[in-house]
């Protein structure tokens, strides 16, 4: 970008990488934790969980996350998102999943239901804070525009730089729910949703979670989601009052709740259930890139 456009977009926001989006807001010191906590092989975090992570980070930029803790705050989603996924992973760690599964199935599906519970809060009511905002999308040489989000990222748009403000109208109803799968559908890298797909169960409690169908308030990954997105939100998460069979008393425990510092920890201190092995879904043909 040339001096000039500099000076003339000097009140709106560039549209940056993945990259330099982690380092100016801090976010990539989150991502290292969330790496310890998933306990993935390297190649298979690079591979399976960073792709998701800078996807997200492009789509979102420096939008604000509009909660008690963020506010307006310039890149408050991006370090919501990662945080409520923080949260969200070790309020998982006392919790045993697939809920009324045997030992050797719970056993077998630990890392993939870990794995959905990461999906599952990075994307929990993804809507809200992308919707609620109207941004303004300059590419070269025109006017800004109006950005809208199933549209493809401000970068795939060619977009330079972007500002946001309050939405006139009351968000879509029609888009709650669906932002979320749109995201999934497109970052998730392929092997990984194949992966997850293996276990009908678990991939059908996400997409209902992530599409905000009623019928996943009361499952486990919905739960999850929510109480990581609470405690990363600095609010009070309250669970929904209902009937407590015995097989789902005995198949749940409570989870210990997280140090706010989490976020920053060095990971030192987690459960080593986090570092199981855990074999490679994703073949190196069926890697999805980055959009």
């Amino acid at each position: 970008m040339c001096a000039e456009e500099q000076a003339t977009f000097r009140d709106e926001f560039p549209v940056l990488a993945a990259g330099p989006l982690l380092a100016r807001t801090g976010a990539g010191r989150v991502v290292e934790v969330l790496r310890v906590k998933l306990g993935f092989p390297r190649a298979l975090f690079d591979g399976g969980v960073l792709p998701l992570v800078h996807s997200y980070a492009e789509f979102v930029q420096l939008l604000p996350a509009l909660t008690p803790r963020r506010g307006e705050e310039e890149g408050g989603l991006l370090l919501h998102g990662l945080e409520a996924a923080s949260s969200a992973l070790d309020f998982r760690r006392g919790q045993i999943l697939p809920r009324g599964a045997s030992p050797e199935v719970i056993g077998e599906l630990h890392h993939r239901w870990t794995y959905a519970v990461f999906i599952a809060a990075l994307l929990h009511h993804i809507e809200r804070p992308v919707c609620e905002r109207r941004v303004l999308m300059r590419q070269a040489g025109r006017e800004p525009e109006s950005w809208l989000p199933f549209a493809g990222a401000l970068s795939t748009r060619e977009a330079l730089s972007y500002r946001w403000e309050r939405a006139a109208l009351p968000v879509d109803e029609t888009a709650r729910g669906k932002l979320a799968l749109f995201m999934f559908d497109r970052f998730v890298p392929i092997g990984m949703i194949e992966w997850l797909s293996a276990d009908a169960d678990l991939m059908r409690e996400l997409l209902c979670h992530l599409g905000g169908e009623p019928a996943a308030e009361r499952s486990a990954l919905h739960e999850l989601a929510a109480r990581g997105a609470a405690h990363a939100a600095g609010i009070e998460w309250r669970p929904m009052v209902s009937p407590v069979s015995p097989s789902a008393s005995a198949s749940s425990v409570s989870a210990p709740v997280p140090d706010k510092s989490s976020a920053g920890d060095s990971g030192a201190d987690f459960d080593q259930d986090f570092l199981d092995p855990v074999d490679d879904p994703l073949p190196a043909p069926r890697r999805r890139k980055v959009r």
